[in-house]
């Protein structure tokens, strides 16, 4: 989706590049809620800050990205996506 120097990368780096950007295909041009979940941890967390609401769990991710993630929700209004910075930090373990 967007450039980046990956021979600069480790291969953990890479792997953690390569799953943000399917993440990004999946909710932005995709608009695929499955396809984006299966990007998350098991149990992911997800907070949408301009309405105040969110989920928890699978299930639950799903069904607040579903609507969403409709195709042509976010066209609709002329939102997109633009890459303003890109940085990886080393594994914190």
């Amino acid at each position: 989706m967007f450039p980046l120097g990956l021979e600069k990368l480790t291969p953990e780096q890479r792997a953690m590049v390569d799953l943000w950007e399917r993440h990004l295909r999946a909710e932005f041009e995709d608009k695929d809620a499955r396809a984006s979940c299966d990007t998350m941890v098991a149990y992911p967390y997800v907070n949408h800050v301009p309405v105040l609401t969110g989920g928890v769990g699978r299930p639950a991710a799903g069904a607040l990205l579903r609507p969403l993630l409709h195709p042509g929700h976010a066209s609709r209004r002329g939102a997109g996506a633009h890459l303003a910075d890109r940085w990886l930090r080393p594994h914190r373990g």
